[in-house]
């Protein structure tokens, strides 16, 4: 049976029996131009929480918030429920006036230690920290080793007319992040990030942004970028310019996912 550790609206620490934590703390983002929300604080840039709620019992996790960014405002909905080996996560994101996102994400982490390899759409790879986004149009994505399996599942999702909900796995650092998310498939704008942490995701003006994307060699070289492969040079590197699109959605847009994580022994 697994315990559960609950810290500032998040699942900080899923427990075993012995005490030993499958994972790293779980979250939610999401990010418009200028800004990046994550339910981890103090991660992220350039966003306002308001209006927050939290309830918790040893059962029961649910959090709720209006959250403001330079682009747009909406209100937050987390439910999450723990019933021995499973954990349900219900997320929920309702545009308050219109709003601008590039993306709508349920995030996980499990400590590398546990789990040696991953599974998804038909593929497996072991952890060589590569940081590389393993991403496909799917449901599932599974993790195993020495403390068992772990299966994360999609059971529902309402995802906007304008976006593909997918799920990737990446191996990074001490452990590896599983994100549920939906990305633009149309789109009304597409911007550069300098996606560092001097810059923090800040964009280039738009000019220039679409002055650049117009080049065909720019814009494969820079869509999603550090996603695919790291720049080889130590200036690039730093700098990290990345392009994305972004949909534009009307007062009261939903977006919602319902994710189970489930743990087995071996």
């Amino acid at each position: 049976m697994l315990k559960w550790k609950l810290d500032d609206g998040l699942i900080r620490e899923l427990n075993l029996d012995t005490g030993e934590s499958l994972i790293n703390p779980w979250g939610v983002e999401t990010a418009d131009e200028w800004a990046f929300f994550s339910l981890e604080r103090p991660v992220g840039y350039r966003y306002q929480r308001k209006n927050e709620k939290i309830e918790a019992t040893d059962k029961q996790h649910h959090c709720e918030m209006d959250v403001e960014m330079r682009q747009g405002e909406f209100h937050l909905t987390i439910d999450e429920e723990l019933n021995d080996e499973h954990v349900l996560r219900q997320v929920s994101l309702e545009t308050l006036k219109e709003t601008r996102l590039m993306d709508f994400v349920m995030r996980f982490r499990f400590r590398k230690e546990h789990f040696s390899l991953a599974q998804i759409s038909g593929h497996s790879f072991e952890h060589k920290n590569t940081n590389i986004y393993h991403q496909y149009v799917t449901s599932e994505a599974e993790l195993s080793g020495v403390l068992g399996k772990i299966k994360i599942e999609v059971l529902e999702a309402q995802v906007p007319q304008s976006m593909t909900q997918h799920l990737y796995v990446r191996d990074r650092g001490d452990e590896w992040i599983i994100h549920v998310r939906m990305l633009p498939h149309r789109w009304d704008r597409e911007t550069i990030k300098l996606c560092n942490s001097f810059f923090k995701t800040s964009p280039l003006p738009q000019f220039f942004s679409r002055l650049i994307l117009s080049f065909d060699s720019f814009r494969s070289a820079l869509w999603y970028r550090g996603e695919r492969s790291p720049y080889a040079g130590k200036f690039l590197r730093w700098l990290n310019p990345n392009a994305f699109p972004m949909c534009t959605f009307p007062k009261g847009e939903k977006l919602s996912f319902k994710v189970q994580m489930s743990w087995s022994k071996n």
